[in-house]
């Protein structure tokens, strides 16, 4: 995942907070944070649009459900 997050200009967290709320049925996403810094990178990833390529190119990576 981190050549996408590189290639998206995001970081792996924010990759990952946007691909999550990129899921049909999913309203929101819960992220921890240590530091002021990481609450905000994590409120930008709210922002972040995933086109249809890159989620096949997720979707590609991560296995989903059993098997």
């Amino acid at each position: 995942m981190r050549p996408i997050a590189a290639r998206s200009g995001t970081t792996l967290a924010q990759l990952a907070l946007a691909w999550n709320v990129a899921q049909p049925g999913v309203t929101s996403a819960i992220a921890g944070s240590r530091n002021p810094h990481h609450a905000s990178a994590n409120a930008d990833a709210g922002g972040i649009g995933l086109d249809d390529a890159t989620l096949a190119e997720l979707e590609g990576l991560l296995a989903l459900g059993p098997g």
